[in-house]
């Protein structure tokens, strides 16, 4: 493992965990930020899977320390979906069993979400719908991490000339 592909997780990471304390700072107002921490695990995962594995494990040990609520929706929404997502485009996966992997990843740490704060009202056609959101949301994300993640390759490679 390189000390520049270290550095690079342990600041994404600090970046992640920013995002989740000032979200869970805020309360309801910025939890719509979260949506964000996906990007850098992605990123990270992308690059190493190790990494990204050690990185998700650390943010959510210091997420307990913080705020068990924040931990929670990471561990199993924001934070699987970019696990989930780096991996499989690191293992250069069809673009559509990417998104069918992490649709599928997605929708099940939706449904622990949903069973662990206790709401239990995930029926037959609320499940199949929430499939479908997990699946949509997962394409958007993959195009715009996938953007993101080589604009910032481009913007590496240029500096290092």
């Amino acid at each position: 493992m390189k000390v520049k592909e270290f550095t690079y997780a342990c600041i994404l990471t600090a970046v992640i965990i920013v995002i989740e304390v000032l979200a869970a700072a805020t309360g309801e107002f910025l939890v719509v930020l979260t949506m964000a921490s996906t990007l850098p695990i992605y990123i990270i995962c992308r690059r190493s899977i190790t990494l990204g594995i050690i990185s998700y494990i650390c943010v959510g040990v210091i997420l307990l320390q913080i705020n068990p609520h924040q931990l929670i929706f990471f561990i199993f929404t924001n934070g699987l979906l970019g696990i989930s997502l780096g991996f499989c485009d690191k293992k250069i996966m069809h673009a559509v069993m990417s998104i069918l992997i992490s649709g599928i990843m997605l929708f099940i740490g939706i449904i622990i979400t949903v069973n662990l704060i206790g709401i239990f009202i995930i029926k037959w056609n609320t499940g199949i719908f929430a499939f479908l959101f997990s699946c949509v949301y997962a394409a958007f994300y993959r195009f715009v991490a996938r953007k993101v993640y080589e604009k910032l390759n481009k913007i590496e490679s240029t500096l290092k000339r």
